[in-house]
């Protein structure tokens, strides 16, 4: 087991919360220090504008500093022979090129649901919620627009517990189209679920919007706030960490020679008890060889209790165990005589008895086993 400590993590010193408002912070105290023409560049501007439908209205949001701040509500009107929209070209002056524009669906207009799905589904995991559609939902997948996302993984049970958000084609088509009337395209089309403690600037989870109707904006300007902010968190750590680091490689050099010096212990140790096992199997084979009789004991004492009509053709001593084979007028009385001797016992046939024609004895098979030579 590697025992060698592990120092902390950044994600168990600093939550997420904290990380984002620093972000925050610093792209802040950044953009205080340009001149007033560049902090006019879209892409010092709004990060995202979140446009919510409250009939009969368009209300529309700013979000800045991951804080959102209502811009303005733009008033749906209608007149004959279709509905019209007012106030367009203000809303599509507060859309610049670089900002993300969320158009964020009410939860009365989507159904949003969590499955239960095996590990192995992630792989096509697109395809196999429209397959389930009309199996976890009251639609086909040809009546819907929908996203999914992986809410959690549970590796224990090879489970995926997915979010799956689904509106009608249609409520969400008649939605873009009346957006649309504003002068203004979203990026992105989630739901805020009713209920729920989640942020306006958060950042959606799902995008409900048709591939056909998404548009590609250049982010160039974001992406350099981000590496801006994570070069200057990188010099942060590497100053509030680098006394760590350091102490944590000298105390790993010396984990490492404590270890060899007790792997070289531990092989010490292994050998003794090894030399240790092996002496103690010779003298216990040293001893069991003194207390049992040798060959030539029991060979003789074999032929002293035998009476002369009989024979043995086989003799074999296995440790403490005599098997012999023979003939004789009467095996049972061979067997009677191994047994009364001082130097056998548990004598018996190890087959049965059967008598030779040619020579008209039995042939018997038959074992005992070979004493210290006094019976129990």
């Amino acid at each position: 087991m590697n025992t060698t400590p592990r120092g902390p993590r950044f994600g168990d010193l600093i939550s997420r919360a904290q990380i984002d408002r620093f972000v925050h912070w610093w792209i802040s105290e950044l953009v205080s220090l340009l001149p007033p023409r560049l902090r006019q560049l879209p892409r010092f501007g709004i990060e995202r504008l979140i446009l919510q439908i409250e009939d009969p209205e368009l209300v529309v949001s700013e979000c800045k500093g991951g804080v959102a701040r209502e811009v303005g509500r733009y008033r749906f009107e209608t007149s004959a022979p279709g509905e019209t929209a007012v106030a367009a070209a203000p809303i599509g002056s507060l859309s610049p090129g670089s900002s993300e524009v969320v158009l964020r669906l009410s939860a009365l207009q989507a159904l949003c649901k969590t499955l239960i799905l095996p590990q192995a589904a992630e792989e096509n995991l697109r395809e196999v919620l429209e397959f389930e559609m009309d199996r976890q939902t009251p639609f086909t997948a040809a009546e819907v627009y929908h996203d999914f996302h992986i809410a959690e993984r549970i590796a224990a049970k090879q489970q995926l517990h997915v979010k799956l958000v689904v509106v009608p084609r249609q409520t969400l088509d008649t939605v873009l189209d009346r957006v649309a009337r504003f002068g203004v395209r979203p990026d992105v089309v989630d739901v805020l679920e009713a209920g729920t403690t989640t942020s306006l600037c958060a950042d959606p989870e799902v995008n409900l919007l048709p591939f056909g109707r998404r548009s590609r904006k250049p982010r160039w300007g974001r992406w350099l706030n981000l590496a801006l902010a994570a070069l200057a968190g990188l010099l942060l750590l590497t100053a509030v960490f680098a006394p760590l680091v350091k102490q944590r490689t000298v105390v790993a050099g010396l984990r490492t020679s404590v270890d060899e010096a007790r792997r070289e212990a531990e092989a010490v140790a292994e050998l003794d008890k090894q030399i240790n096992r092996f002496v103690e199997e010779a003298q216990f084979l040293i001893q069991s060889r003194r207390q049992s009789p040798s060959a030539v004991v029991v060979l003789n004492e074999l032929t002293r209790v035998i009476p002369d009509d009989t024979w043995i053709s086989t003799f074999e001593l296995k440790g403490s165990t005599l098997e012999i084979t023979g003939q004789s007028p009467s095996a049972s009385t061979i067997l009677g005589l191994v047994e009364a001797s001082s130097l056998f016992q548990d004598a018996r046939f190890l087959s049965a008895v059967t008598k030779d024609p040619t020579t008209g004895k039995e042939r018997f098979e038959l074992s005992a086993k070979v004493t210290s030579g006094s019976k129990p």
